[in-house]
């Protein structure tokens, strides 16, 4: 496994792949855990073999049935969207059970997406909240996003627009595709808010003065 490792470079470049697969292979017919989830990584994107799905699943259940994180979340993504497999949310749900237990953090997101949508298990937004956050912690941005958009509807959790704006802006700083748009939703729905409530919309601190036109907390001048 680790001369499969060495000759991957960063940039990915597939006659290094195909070398690494030629490792991987031998390593993972010896019953390697992690060769056999790299192995399966490759056929599954099509690194270094031809692109195929079945021997994906093969080698991802080789090394998921061992314990290996990755590959029970991977295992569990193809159950998800039906590569290389039947289409199959409760086996899809278990793997990705076994693999957030062990703390993954990809895992933990897909599992709140199951219960958040229904997949495999009854729809139970409040442990959809709960895996979002264990992945969120951990740093991945989809589950971020995910549980921005709960604080901000109220599915699972009390709606605390502070805690979306937290999470969106976490999920932005890393890029994701829809967070900064989301960002800037719960942002203006914050400062409407804020404008009803006749508050500071930059901190939320309350007016003094006679025309109370100045915040107490920030000492920002109220711009609307």
């Amino acid at each position: 496994d680790l001369l499969g490792i060495v000759v991957v470079p960063r940039d990915g470049v597939p006659k290094f792949y195909e070398k690494a697969v030629y490792w991987w292979q031998k390593s993972a017919e010896q019953g390697n855990a992690n060769a056999q989830c790299r192995l399966g990584f490759c056929y599954y994107y099509g690194h270094g073999v031809p692109q195929d799905y079945t021997q994906a699943v093969y080698w991802y259940t080789k090394s998921a049935e061992q314990g290996h994180a990755t590959a029970q979340n991977n295992l569990g993504l193809c159950y998800d969207k039906g590569h290389g497999v039947p289409h199959d949310y409760e086996k899809a749900v278990y793997w990705y059970t076994k693999s957030a237990e062990q703390n993954y953090a990809p895992a933990q997101c897909g599992l709140g997406n199951c219960y958040k949508e229904g997949h495999g298990v009854p729809q139970d937004y409040e442990k959809a909240v709960y895996w979002y956050t264990k992945s969120a912690e951990q740093g991945d941005a989809d589950a971020q996003y995910s549980l921005g958009l709960c604080y901000e509807g109220g599915r699972g959790v009390a709606t605390d627009l502070d805690k979306a704006i937290f999470w969106f802006d976490k999920a932005n700083s890393q890029r994701h595709a829809s967070a900064q748009d989301a960002l800037k939703r719960a942002n203006q729905k914050q400062r409407e808010l804020r404008r009803k409530a006749g508050v500071c919309q930059h901190c939320g601190g309350k007016f003094k003065g006679i025309f109370r036109s100045r915040c107490s907390n920030c000492g920002v001048y109220k711009d609307y």
